[in-house]
């Protein structure tokens, strides 16, 4: 409230404000079945990561743990137990965290990373990028390892928008991942212990894509 603010900087303050802890938060939005144009918009101007669950692997099993038949909630609820339910989905929810990795690229923007190979992280000092359709998730490879992710909205649109064709399409992939996907540090599990390491991507194959376009 901007009224409070300038009514705390005309207070006179003749004594030491009482020390007490501060925190620093990053906010992520998941969503069950994607967002509206203006959350989007919203989130890319506030660097809010969006996540939608129906694009990650484990949509389906999730469905299905809180009682519905398949992948769409206005499908018919079929018959569960609750106690029974609810132990399934903490499993789930546990077996699905063991999964992930978060990271923090050169441009800013938070990732969640989704290992789909198993449930042992491990990062080489090097990743690829990969994708096949903007609507879907981007797979990041490391160590023989890959992980999916969601672009940013942000990033997206820079891409997008700049693009007419297909070949271009390509082109602006390759320098979005130049400029915004350079470089990240990755927070993670391994081994049951916290672990952070810096990754780059591997420029012989990005030079090696550019080349290939011509």
């Amino acid at each position: 409230d901007m009224a409070e603010l300038k009514a705390r900087r005309r207070q006179n303050r003749r004594v030491l404000p009482p020390i007490f802890d501060q925190y620093s938060y990053q906010v992520a939005i998941a969503a069950l079945s994607g967002f509206t144009t203006q959350a989007q918009e919203f989130a890319a101007a506030y660097r809010i990561p969006l996540i939608e669950f129906n694009k990650l692997p484990f949509w389906n099993e999730f469905c299905q743990t809180v009682g519905y038949s398949d992948f769409h909630f206005n499908a018919r609820r079929v018959y569960f137990d609750m106690i029974d339910s609810e132990n399934r989905l903490l499993e789930l929810a546990d077996k699905i965290g063991q999964r992930m990795a978060v990271a923090i690229t050169n441009s800013g923007q938070m990732l969640f990373l989704y290992h789909t190979t198993d449930e042992h992280i491990h990062f080489n000092e090097y990743y690829s990028l990969h994708w096949e359709d903007p609507k879907e998730p981007w797979i990041l490879r490391s160590d023989q390892e890959e992980y999916l992710f969601q672009l940013p909205e942000s990033i997206l649109k820079v891409w997008l928008n700049k693009s007419t064709d297909e070949l271009k399409m390509k082109r602006e992939a390759i320098n979005c991942k130049a400029n915004f996907l350079s470089h990240m540090v990755v927070y993670y599990t391994e081994d049951g212990q916290p672990a952070i390491k810096m990754i780059s991507i591997d420029r012989f194959q990005l030079e090696e894509a550019i080349y290939r376009l011509g």
